[in-house]
C-alpha cells in the first residue's frame, strides 16, 4: 500500500508540474486546481442539523470508515471509501467524480453515477492550506438516523476535512 501510495504522490507530482503554469498561485483568489492536485486522507465527514449544533454526525468516526481521495490537476477525482456500516461490504468501494472550481474559494463537486448513491452532488465553499483542505457546504439534507431514507432527512451543513496523505 505504501508502494503504491509513493507511486501515486509521484504520477500527481509530475501531472502538478507538467498542467502548473506561472499565471496561478496559492492564496486568496489565486487556488488552482494544479495547487489542489493531491492524495488527501479524509479525517472527517460531518454533517450538522440546521439550527441544531448538538445534532451533528461525523460519517467517518460514526462508522469506523476510512475515505482517501486522489484530486488531479484537470479537477477529476477518484478514491476508495470503506465503509461497512455504510456499504455494507468490508470492500474498499471506488469513488469518483469531478470538482470544478467556480470562484475564489467555492467549487462544485459533480459525484459519478456509482458514487451518487452515497454522496450527492453539492456546491461547496472550502479553505486551502496546505496540507489542510477544508470543504463546506451549507445546502444538503442528512438522514441523522443512518437509514439512508429521504424521508428522515433534514436541512444540514456539510464539513468535509481533508489532509495530504504524504
Amino acid at each position: 500500500m505504501i508502494q503504491r501510495r509513493t507511486a501515486a504522490g509521484l504520477v500527481l507530482a509530475t501531472l502538478v508540474v507538467a498542467c502548473s503554469d506561472d499565471s496561478g498561485g496559492t492564496g486568496p483568489g489565486e487556488v488552482t486546481l494544479a495547487d489542489l492536485a493531491a492524495t488527501y486522507d479524509v479525517l472527517s465527514f460531518t454533517f450538522t442539523a440546521d439550527g441544531n449544533s448538538a445534532l451533528s454526525a461525523n460519517l467517518i468516526q460514526a462508522t469506523n470508515a476510512t475515505l482517501t481521495v486522489t484530486l488531479l490537476a484537470d479537477g477529476s477525482f477518484s478514491g476508495l471509501l470503506n465503509a461497512p456500516a455504510l456499504t455494507e461490504t468490508t470492500d474498499d468501494v471506488p469513488i469518483g467524480g469531478t470538482l470544478t472550481l467556480t470562484g475564489d474559494d467555492t467549487a462544485s463537486i459533480d459525484f459519478d453515477a456509482a458514487t451518487s448513491f452515497f454522496f450527492p452532488d453539492v456546491d461547496i465553499s472550502f479553505e486551502f492550506s496546505p496540507p489542510n483542505f477544508v470543504w463546506t457546504a451549507t445546502d444538503v439534507t442528512f438522514d441523522f438516523t443512518l437509514e439512508r431514507d429521504p424521508n428522515n432527512a433534514i436541512p444540514a451543513d456539510l464539513t468535509v476535512v481533508l489532509v495530504q496523505a504524504i
